[in-house]
């Protein structure tokens, strides 16, 4: 399992020559983070430049574009984000749940990795759930971040205590954040979806079929003996899901149900 820090680096040939040379692992990726693959050195117009294939993925399609950059730097000739840099330490993909330690800060943060952002040497984590106790407990939770560091940078802390250190979740850590989830009125299921998980004494809204007809009505939580079947809530899976839910996003998802079975009203 990896356990290790994220190092950015600005590219070059001779770097990335001699990372190769020397079997140092390493990644290349552009301004946005995406993933680039060099085709071919000394190209281009004046012959300086390095021959760059980056893949992403837009909409569920996987797309590919090329371009050149100067390979001396990395810099592109017209576009900032097409600009290359090294990427060393643990790779994740898109939404892959992830974990964070550091040696001056207590406890763990587990989020889902939504890429990293080179220039600045940050990456994006949303969900992001940190607590200083090893169960999770009593958890801090943040729907999404413009960009954490990829070091601390606190001005207290030692130069050589800064690097923050990230690895893939174990089962562990996926059963302690889904337990933290739920302090936070959400519940992350085996689907793969996310439900509004109701403390006692919430309102929420519950899902139930009239005549085969779906409908919805506002409930309030008496005890955990009469907790709903999850399927039954009433959650729209984004950003907003942990928000007091409005009733017209609760509308337009028995429409959707219906429509789902056929009902157009």
């Amino acid at each position: 399992m990896n356990n290790d820090s994220i190092i950015i680096e600005r590219f070059s040939k001779k770097r990335y020559e001699t990372y190769r040379k020397k079997g140092v692992p390493f990644h290349v990726v552009n301004g946005e983070g995406h993933l680039c693959e060099v085709k071919a050195f000394d190209c281009g117009e004046g012959e300086d430049k390095a021959f760059v294939e980056a893949t992403s993925v837009y909409q569920g399609k996987n797309m590919k574009d090329a371009h050149y950059v100067y390979q001396k730097n990395g810099r592109s000739p017209w576009r900032a984000e097409y600009s290359l840099y090294i990427y060393r330490g643990p790779w994740f993909e898109y939404n892959e749940l992830v974990v964070t330690t550091s040696d001056c800060v207590m406890g763990r943060s587990i989020f889902f990795w939504h890429g990293v952002r080179p220039k600045k040497k940050e990456y994006l984590d949303h969900w992001s759930v940190y607590s200083p106790y090893e169960d999770m407990s009593n958890s801090e939770f943040t729907q999404c971040t413009v960009g954490s560091r990829l070091e601390n940078d606190y001005p207290w802390v030692e130069k050589e205590k800064r690097p923050k250190y990230f690895r893939h979740a174990t089962d562990k850590d996926i059963a302690d954040y889904k337990r933290a989830l739920r302090d936070h009125r959400i519940a992350w299921e085996d689907d793969g979806r996310f439900y509004h998980y109701p403390h006692v004494g919430d309102h929420y809204y519950e899902i139930f079929f009239n005549h085969g007809v779906a409908d919805f009505r506002e409930r309030i939580l008496e005890s955990e003996d009469v907790r709903p079947e999850i399927s039954r809530l009433i959650m729209e899976c984004d950003l907003t899901v942990h928000l007091e839910l409005r009733e017209k996003f609760v509308r337009e998802r028995v429409r959707k149900i219906n429509e789902a079975i056929g009902l157009k009203k």
